[in-house]
């Protein structure tokens, strides 16, 4: 897996997308704790990206909002920089929209012997909120099943793990979802994280005509990791939402007729229902 640098956003480009209230800022950063949705946060300083991670936020009954990172780069940060001279940015993604924050004052809360510390995030700067899809998204149906089988390095244990025919929930001509279980006892981000590249994850698809073939080998970028409600006691379910990387024409091809059968199939049950 690959790890991609974020891009210091220009927010003046966003300007129509600006949300301007704060209960409605809080709202959507609440949404982010309750859903355990994972953001990152990059560190700038004179308009040059210094630091970058992937964390959680949590947020207190007085409204302040805290991150998490661990405390040997917080230590190095504070020590070179100076914690309350940056800028922080952030990005994450929620039901399918994704949001852009900025905050521009910044203060270590506590610095302990331990593996992660906390910054408090004081004041929001910007808040910009950008609907980012591009193609409409279709569930598979229930009576037919699509897999995605990949490998990922566990960098708890140093070692790769093979997942074979992972169940995808929905997808759309941008990317799709899975299903995905993991055991209570592992840390997931120990094996994946969003802005992770996924290299050659086999994806098969129905056979549909001669011309096509069935099976795909394809990069995908994880975007974003959800919490879904688990059927099995000693394990966590997520949604792991997947964005394609460098499609071919063929692959084109078959997923546009796919997803356009899997919508008629939709319409067609909605309309027997009613």
């Amino acid at each position: 897996m690959k790890k991609n640098m974020q891009n210091i956003i220009n927010f003046d480009n966003y300007e129509k997308f600006r949300i301007t209230s704060k209960f409605e800022m809080l709202k959507y950063l609440k949404q982010v704790q309750e859903e355990h949705v994972s953001l990152s946060l990059v560190f700038i300083k004179k308009d040059q990206n210094i630091y970058e991670t992937k964390t959680m936020l949590f947020i207190s009954t007085k409204d302040e909002i805290e991150a998490e990172i661990l405390s040997v780069d917080l230590k190095r940060i504070e020590k070179q920089y100076g914690i309350k001279e940056l800028l922080i940015q952030s990005r994450f993604e929620l039901d399918g929209v994704q949001y852009l924050v900025e905050f521009n004052d910044v203060s270590l809360k506590s610095v302990e012997n331990n593996k992660f510390s906390s910054i408090l995030l004081n004041n929001i700067k910007n808040f910009i909120r950008v609907q980012r899809r591009e193609y409409f998204r279709v569930s598979v149906p229930k009576d037919e099943e699509l897999y995605l089988s990949f490998k990922l390095f566990n960098k708890e244990n140093k070692r790769n793990v093979f997942y074979n025919k992972i169940k995808i929930i929905d997808l759309s001509m941008g990317g799709l979802s899975l299903y995905f279980e993991y055991p209570k006892t592992e840390d997931i981000n120990m094996l994946l994280n969003v802005g992770d590249i996924l290299e050659d994850v086999t994806l098969e698809l129905p056979q549909i005509t001669s011309f096509l073939q069935n099976e795909y080998t394809l990069n995908l970028e994880v975007r974003n990791i959800k919490n879904k409600k688990s059927t099995k006691m000693d394990m966590n379910a997520y949604s792991i939402g997947l964005k394609f990387v460098k499609l071919n024409g063929a692959f084109d091809r078959h997923l546009m007729i796919l997803s356009n059968n899997y919508a008629r199939k939709k319409h067609l049950h909605n309309y027997k229902d009613k």
